[in-house]
């Protein structure tokens, strides 16, 4: 997964920051465009890079607001359209919300309230994996 986002002061890429090392804390292959930005380098090599080999789709997050483009196959990125409708409503049956967009309809957009614990963090975020890992088993995504 690539998290890319703006760079706008300390705080937020501290915020930023924690938010990778979660994500790999619990087992996501997360990575962070603020490492890269510690060497010179062709951005807009890397990016094209980051994006091809990235397991979802894209990311990207502002604020409150955070969302989850899935794909078929990390190569092509063929849009996941079946399998985003069906990991929608295993979500709502378990109650996680999403908003789901995108020209393909298989971006998840989540819009959390303004205060969140940890606990429905860790919720959120075990919902949505067995949701992603359901769908890759019925689909015959993934490694």
């Amino acid at each position: 997964m690539l998290v890319s986002y703006a760079h706008d002061d300390a705080v937020h890429e501290d915020r930023v920051r924690e938010f990778w090392w979660f994500l790999r804390a619990n087992g996501v292959d997360a990575r962070l465009d603020l490492l890269a930005g510690e060497r010179r380098q062709d951005w807009t090599e890397w990016m094209s890079r980051e994006v091809r080999d990235a397991a979802y789709g894209w990311i990207d997050a502002r604020g409150l607001f955070a969302g989850l483009e899935f794909v078929r196959d990390r190569v092509t990125k063929e849009p996941a359209d079946d399998e985003s409708g069906w990991m929608l409503d295993f979500c709502v049956r378990e109650g996680l919300l999403f908003e789901k967009g995108g020209c393909y309809y298989n971006r998840f957009q989540l819009i959390p309230s303004l205060v969140i614990d940890k606990e429905s963090v860790d919720r959120a975020t075990d919902i949505l994996d067995r949701a992603m890992t359901m769908a890759e088993a019925r689909s015959g995504i993934g490694g």
